[in-house]
Order: structure tokens, then C-alpha cells, then sequence
């Protein structure tokens, strides 16, 4: 189950509840928990309110009846706001250079090297302390990995190039720092086809995990065709861990195709049939779409068809499938 991305499900106290209402639910794994940036380190280097936040979910997961796993999902971009976007961004960021505004948001410089040892200092401190609990399942490093332009001209140091070598290094840290965990590159679209491609297979070769931040079958993201070996030519499925999500943008709206509007049926036919996921993300949608498409119908969906690839990824050196 995924928690929703809007203000009042960042809080703690409003997720609790939530995990209440499934803690007899044998059929969910666990829980998605998005957790912005800014919430784990309010100052440069400063991880203790945000570790003592992570430890009490945790906590409360595994006191249920039946205890749930969890993943982080780092919301780390002001989609839709300006600069500082400080409900996301730590303001030392954006005060030292490390933001810019685009028409779609407020976004950090992800290329940028420094910039980026900020934040895979973060993701560290966080392994650190959460790698051997038995509950943290993994994390997705970033909310998603396309950049928001809108329009907007990359600024001059920026290149496709020099994005993807970051995202490579921030894994290759972050693969290693989590020893135990799921680490996962939301590789939807990365600058380019070919930077797509060689994101992936770094991830594979490091022993990372690839995905999708959103389920459309009609869509053909880059990531899902380089997954199946249409782009670069190696078929990744079963060799790595495949973790994708399904959002209620996807759920919500009344036409069926490439802009929403799929049944869980249709979501869950791609996604273990076609792109053999071994973890599926659901939205907790309460609000958009039919009946049909909404929290209800979508568990007891999940109660009787089960994922079908259970097998450990080659990639992962140990697997620990309880």
C-alpha cells in the first residue's frame, strides 16, 4: 500500500491510522511511505529528528498483527512550487547554490557533483541506521528521475551525459551503503533512450534495483522498453528486482489509455505479465475514479491475485524471500 503524496499523508500522525486499518491484512507485504527530504534533514548534516520519524514507523509496522514492511519514497522536488520549496528541499540547498526554478517546480541540481554528495551523504546516514532492521524493507532514491522542465532551458553546466553519471554514482553509493535493503532507481525516462540504457545496466551490474514510479501500460516510457530488452537489447526481467508503482493519475481519469483510467486488472496484467515486476506499489486511492478503482476494490484485488515472480533476481547476491 502507498501512502498518498499530499500534505496531510506526510504527517506521521495521519498514516497511522491507515496502517490500523490493515494490520490484519495477510496479503499486503507492506507499506510505501513517502518521506520529502527536508523531513530527514532539516539542516546540513542534521539526520537525528529524521531517524528518530523513520525508527517510530517502523515501530508501528511491526507492532501490527500482522506486521508490515516498509519502503522509503524520497520526495525530494517542489513539483509545482517556487524556489525555496522548503517543504521539500532543505533551505541550505537552495542558500548554497543547489536549486533552480523551472516551469514545473523548484528541482535540486542532480548533475551537479556536489550537490549530489549532499544528498547521498543523507541516503548514507540513513543506511547507517536503518539497513539491519528487519522491518526496512528498501528505498526509492528519488521521487522520480525525470527533471521538470517545462519548458524551461537546462541551465549551462547541465548535459544528458553528465545527469546519468550522477544517477549512476548516486546508486553505486547507495547500493553499497544498503547492504541489506532494496535500493531503486525510478529510471522512468533518464534525458535520453541511450542514457535510459546504460542507467539500467549499471543499476543491474551493481546489484540495484530499476523501476517505475507509474504503471501505463499504453505508454512505452523508456525504462519499461529497456527493461524488456527493446531498446538496448538485454532483457532485464527476472536479472534484477523490478519495482514499479501504480498512482491514482493512473486509476483516476475517465479514459482508458495512455492518459489513465486503467482497472486494477489491466495494471496488474502489465505489470506481472509483461514486465514480471517483483514489487507493485498501490496507491491508497480513496477519492478519484469509479468504484472500481478506488482503495476498497483495489485490496480485495490484491487478496487474490498475487504477484507470480517470486524468484531471486540474479543480480541480488543474497536473497531473503520470507
Amino acid at each position: 500500500m502507498q501512502i498518498l503524496r499530499g500534505s496531510a499523508h506526510l504527517q506521521q500522525e495521519n498514516r497511522f491510522p491507515q496502517y490500523d486499518a490493515i494490520a490484519d491484512e495477510t496479503h499486503l507485504e507492506g507499506v510505501v511511505v513517502p518521506m520529502p527530504w527536508v523531513q530527514l534533514e532539516p539542516a546540513r548534516g542534521d539526520y537525528a529528528a529524521g531517524i528518530q520519524l523513520v525508527r517510530a514507523e517502523l515501530a508501528k509496522l511491526e507492532s501490527l498483527a500482522v506486521p508490515k514492511r516498509m519502503f522509503i519514497r524520497m520526495m525530494d522536488s517542489g513539483y509545482l512550487d517556487d524556489c525555496p520549496a522548503t517543504s521539500m528541499i532543505p533551505k541550505y540547498v537552495t542558500d548554497l547554490g543547489g536549486t533552480f526554478q523551472t516551469n514545473k517546480g523548484c528541482m535540486w541540481r542532480r548533475w551537479d557533483e556536489t550537490v549530489m554528495g549532499w544528498y547521498i551523504d543523507m541516503l548514507k546516514a540513513y543506511a547507517a541506521a536503518l539497513d539491519d532492521e528487519p522491518y526496512f524493507e528498501g528505498i526509492v532514491v528519488l521521487r522520480e528521475i525525470p527533471l521538470a522542465w517545462g519548458g524551461t532551458p537546462p541551465p549551462a553546466d547541465y548535459s544528458n551525459q553528465g545527469y546519468r553519471e550522477q544517477l549512476d554514482r548516486l546508486m553505486t553509493e547507495a547500493v553499497a551503503a544498503f547492504e541489506r535493503s532494496v535500493v531503486v532507481s525510478p529510471a522512468s525516462w533518464v534525458a535520453s533512450q541511450t542514457e535510459t540504457v546504460r542507467h539500467i545496466e549499471h543499476v543491474h551490474a551493481i546489484g540495484g534495483a530499476v523501476g517505475n514510479m507509474d504503471v501505463c501500460p499504453d505508454c512505452d516510457m523508456w525504462a519499461d522498453l529497456a527493461i524488456r530488452g527493446e531498446l538496448g537489447g538485454t532483457d532485464f526481467r527476472g536479472r534484477m528486482p523490478l519495482v514499479y508503482s501504480v498512482e491514482t493519475s493512473e486509476l483516476g481519469l475517465d479514459a482508458v489509455g495512455p492518459d489513465g483510467g486503467y482497472t486494477p486488472y489491466e495494471i496488474h496484467r502489465w505489470a506481472n505479465d509483461v514486465q514480471r515486476v517483483t514489487h507493485l506499489f498501490w496507491d491508497r486511492n480513496t477519492y478519484a475514479g469509479t468504484s472500481e478503482q478506488r482503495w476498497p476494490a483495489i485490496l480485495d484485488f490484491i487478496r487474490s491475485n498475487p504477484l507470480t515472480q517470486t524468484d531471486c533476481p540474479e543480480n541480488v547476491v543474497t536473497c531473503e524471500t520470507d
